[in-house]
């Protein structure tokens, strides 16, 4: 079976806390899901710790529609959850190799 991957860009450095007191960002938890109708806490979920601004989803099913939602943490605890994002996972094509489904 093949898969997809997905570069998930960051922000960095700026994240509130439901008492809106600003933090460095220590890492962030990216959640994702092919359906979004399930609750946050079922949906599968990717660290990324320190300073990292960017992280990989891989193994995502192709052709299939995801829904990405982020959360940041920092000192203080987590933020809110970022509104839903959806992308469509699709195969990436190298210039010279090709392959059929």
């Amino acid at each position: 079976m093949l898969h997809s991957t997905l570069a998930v860009a960051l922000i960095n450095n700026c994240c509130c806390n439901a008492v809106e007191y600003y933090a460095i960002v220590v890492g962030y938890m990216v959640l994702y899901t092919q359906n979004p109708d399930l609750p946050p806490e079922e949906w599968q979920v990717k660290s990324v710790a320190g300073a990292e601004t960017q992280t990989i989803l891989a193994n995502l099913t192709l052709n299939v529609t995801y829904n990405l939602r982020v959360q940041a943490r920092n000192s203080i605890g987590y933020s809110p959850l970022t509104s839903n994002s959806v992308f469509y996972s699709k195969p990436i094509v190298y210039p010279g190799f090709s392959f059929s489904f």
